[in-house]
């Protein structure tokens, strides 16, 4: 899991930060600054912000926030990967660019 605690500040500056089917926890600030984000299980924004400027971030099961989330011109992949059958968005986010794909016939909620 990567865990940007209350009050914390991580950037990702450039290439590809693989988190290799681990959760991404965002209680501070994340800012992704030339770099993205790839190989999430689940995005997590528990009270803290994703700033993501004009780069990705790709997971593959569920998408919650209860913080704050900038997408700019980013673009959010829902993927293949490390998922389970139901793949899930919780919570109020205005995606710039958000792309699911599959070639397992997973289904996606959206939380109403």
């Amino acid at each position: 899991m990567l865990l940007v605690p209350p009050g914390g500040t991580t950037t990702v500056s450039g290439g590809e930060l693989d988190l290799n089917c681990n959760d991404l926890v965002i209680q501070g600030t994340l800012v992704l600054a030339g770099g993205s984000i790839v190989g999430a299980r689940d995005v997590l924004i528990d009270g803290g912000s994703i700033d993501a400027g004009g780069n990705s971030i790709s997971f593959s099961r569920d998408w919650s926030n209860t913080g704050s989330f900038t997408p700019s011109s980013s673009t959010v992949r829902l993927v293949d990967g490390c998922g389970s059958s139901t793949a899930r968005i919780l919570g109020s986010t205005t995606f710039n660019n958000f792309e699911a794909s599959s070639t397992t016939g997973r289904q996606l909620e959206l939380e109403s």
